[in-house]
């Protein structure tokens, strides 16, 4: 009930979580390389899309073949923990840096403080009294409202999150889905678009006035 909901019959995860767990994992090449290889459960969260220590997105796939990691479990053989089923090292995959006082590292480092805090009082939730489930509902739903804003105009056009310039060749390939709807539970296949999604979502509920909230939804 923090960051997933559990069915107390199935133990299986319930996808009417706001932003539940991601089909497979994604990954910080750096702290894959500290860590000699080991994962991070927190990777595949939904609400995990950038590595605050190393100040980047996560990767989402295997930069040579293209496959996300983690998403079948296979036993045939010991798995190379670092590797991509391909074989390629991903400790290797290059990752661009943002700067720290970035609003995408800001974002994730707030939503860090929510779920693994609890520090709901911010923006327009301050002095309120409010459940953690209730300000990440309506984070996602505005979030999703921006992406299906972006899924037109680009994800430049949300200039709340400071897109970075490598992010249009990312959008060169695919942009983010077009049918997105406030109450859509799914997160987004790439971190970038969760990423740009939360980061706008979480400007807007930091002002005061509802005008300004306009200017960052775009």
């Amino acid at each position: 009930g923090v960051a997933l909901k559990l069915d107390p019959d199935t133990h299986r995860l319930t996808a009417d979580f706001p932003f539940n767990a991601v089909a497979f994992s994604r990954f910080c090449p750096d702290c894959l390389s500290e860590s000699d290889g080991r994962w991070q459960l927190t990777w595949r969260l939904g609400w995990k899309f950038a590595c605050t220590r190393h100040n980047s997105l996560l990767s989402d796939e295997c930069p040579k073949c293209g496959k996300h990691q983690h998403k079948d479990q296979v036993f045939k053989e010991p798995p190379m923990p670092a590797s991509c089923r391909c074989g390629f090292d991903l400790r290797t995959t290059s990752m661009e840096k943002l700067s720290i006082a970035h609003p995408i590292l800001q974002a994730q480092q707030r939503v860090h403080e929510l779920i693994f805090g609890g520090f709901t009082s911010f923006g327009v939730f301050e002095e309120m009294r409010i459940a953690l489930v209730d300000v990440l509902t309506t984070i996602r739903s505005l979030a999703n409202r921006v992406l299906a804003f972006a899924a037109v105009e680009g994800l430049a056009s949300v200039t709340a999150a400071e897109v970075p310039r490598w992010v249009d060749r990312v959008e060169r390939t695919t942009r983010p889905l077009l049918v997105r709807n406030a109450v859509n539970n799914r997160v987004p296949w790439r971190a970038v678009d969760t990423a740009v999604g939360v980061t706008a979502a979480l400007s807007i509920l930091n002002t005061a006035t509802i005008l300004p909230a306009g200017v960052f939804s775009r």
